[in-house]
C-alpha cells in the first residue's frame, strides 16, 4: 500500500472539538487516591473522600474530548493486550491492577450512579417569569469518584468489548481486504437455538470476505450505538469567532456524563473520518503524542501543527520500530530489503569461494 499525504487525515482533525472549554460538560476528574473495596463478593474501585474539601482540592481535571486526549479510545481498547489482561475470570487480581492503572491515569469509566443537583439556570428563570412554570428540575452529574458499580469485572468488560470492536473495525476496513481470519474468529460457530437446521453465524456470515465485511461492522456499529446511548448527547455552542457582537452563529458541540461515553464517542468519530493507518499491519495509528506539545513563542502559546508523516506504528510486541523494519525488509527499496540483502550473501559467497 502506497503511502499518499492525504493518508493523513483522519477523524479526530475532522471531528474534535478544539475548544471544549467553551461549553459544560465537557471535563472529567482523576482523584489523587483510589482504593480497592468489596461488597458482597465483588471488588470495586473508589476514591476514598474522607475529607471531601481535601479530596475535590486535591483531584485535577480534563477534557477527554479535546486534541490531548483524542487517542483515548485506541488506548482503552489497546489496554488489555498492553496490560495483559485476562478475559477470564474477569475480576482476576490481574485486571484489578489493570483497572487501577487505567484509574489512576485516566479516572475511572464512570460506570456508578450520578449524584443530583440542583441548578437555577437562565432557561428556568425565563420559562417561570413567562409561563408562571416551576422549571426548576434536579440535574445529575457524575463526578467521577468510583463506587460499587465500578467494580474490577465491568472494567475488564468494558475494555474487552473495546478491543473486540477495534479489532473488528480495524479488520473489515483494511485496505487490502477484510482479515477474514480475524472476523470470523469473532463469530459463533454454533446455532443460535431456535432451530438445530439453522446454520451458525460463520456458515452464513463467514463465506465470503463482502458478507465477513457486513457482519463485522453491523456488530461494531451495534456496539458502538449501545455503548453511547444515555452517556452522551449533542447540544448547541455559540460561536463567537470574533464577530463583534460576540455571535457568529452556533455550532454542535458534545456532552457527557462518563468517561466511558466520550470515549466511545471517539470511536464513532474514528468511523466517520479516514485514520491514519500503519502500513504494514494495518493497525489505527495513535495520535502523536507530539502534536500536542505547546511552544511559547513570542509570548503566546502555539501548538506544533499535527504530524502527517507517520507511517508505522511506533512499536509492536513491545519492539519499537518493529514494523517500520518489516516494512523495508519485505517492501522497501533500500539496502535492508530482503533482496538487497540477499544479493549483498549472494556477493559475499562468491568472493570467498
Amino acid at each position: 500500500m502506497s503511502y499518499k499525504h492525504e493518508d493523513a487525515r483522519h477523524g479526530y482533525e475532522q471531528a474534535v472539538d478544539a475548544h471544549p472549554e467553551d461549553y459544560a460538560w465537557s471535563e472529567w476528574h482523576i482523584y489523587s487516591a483510589y482504593k480497592i473495596g468489596e461488597h458482597e463478593g465483588r471488588r470495586y474501585i473508589y476514591a476514598p473522600i474522607a475529607d471531601p474539601e481535601r479530596q475535590l482540592r486535591g483531584r485535577t481535571r480534563y477534557q477527554p474530548l479535546s486534541r490531548p486526549t483524542a487517542a483515548l479510545f485506541l488506548e482503552f481498547a489497546r489496554w488489555p493486550e498492553t496490560e495483559g489482561m485476562d478475559i477470564e475470570p474477569l475480576g482476576s487480581a490481574r485486571n484489578e491492577a489493570a483497572t487501577r492503572e487505567w484509574a489512576e491515569i485516566n479516572g475511572v469509566l464512570g460506570l456508578d450512579s450520578t449524584q443530583p443537583f440542583t441548578v437555577f439556570d437562565e432557561a428556568s428563570g425565563a420559562i417561570e417569569h413567562s409561563l408562571g412554570v416551576h422549571a426548576i428540575r434536579p440535574r445529575h452529574r457524575n463526578e467521577g469518584s468510583g463506587g460499587l458499580e465500578e467494580t474490577v469485572e465491568a472494567f475488564a468488560r468494558e475494555a474487552w468489548v473495546a478491543n473486540m470492536a477495534l479489532r473488528l473495525f480495524e479488520a473489515a476496513t483494511n485496505p487490502e481486504g477484510p482479515d477474514m481470519d480475524t472476523i470470523v474468529g469473532y463469530m459463533p460457530y454454533q446455532q443460535d437455538g431456535f432451530g438445530e437446521d439453522l446454520p451458525s453465524v460463520r456458515q452464513l456470515h463467514g463465506v465470503s470476505p463482502k458478507h465477513a465485511r457486513s457482519w463485522a461492522l453491523q456488530v461494531v456499529e451495534e456496539i458502538v450505538e449501545n455503548r453511547m446511548r444515555g452517556h452522551v448527547w449533542p447540544l448547541p455552542v455559540r460561536d463567537h469567532n470574533g464577530h463583534p457582537y460576540g455571535y457568529a452563529g452556533h455550532k454542535q458541540g458534545w456532552a457527557f456524563d462518563s468517561l466511558l461515553g466520550a470515549m466511545w464517542l471517539q470511536m464513532m468519530w474514528l468511523m466517520r473520518g479516514q485514520p491514519r493507518r500503519c502500513e504494514w499491519c494495518g493497525k489505527l495509528l495513535d495520535v502523536d503524542s507530539e502534536q500536542d506539545q505547546e511552544l511559547q513563542i513570542g509570548g503566546a502559546d502555539m501548538r506544533r501543527k499535527p504530524r502527517n508523516d507517520r507511517r508505522f506504528c511506533p512499536s509492536r510486541g513491545g519492539v519499537k520500530d518493529r514494523c517500520k523494519a518489516d516494512w523495508n525488509y519485505h517492501r522497501g527499496g533500500g539496502k535492508s530489503n530482503k533482496v538487497a540483502r540477499k544479493q549483498k550473501r549472494d556477493s559475499n559467497k562468491s568472493r570467498r569461494s
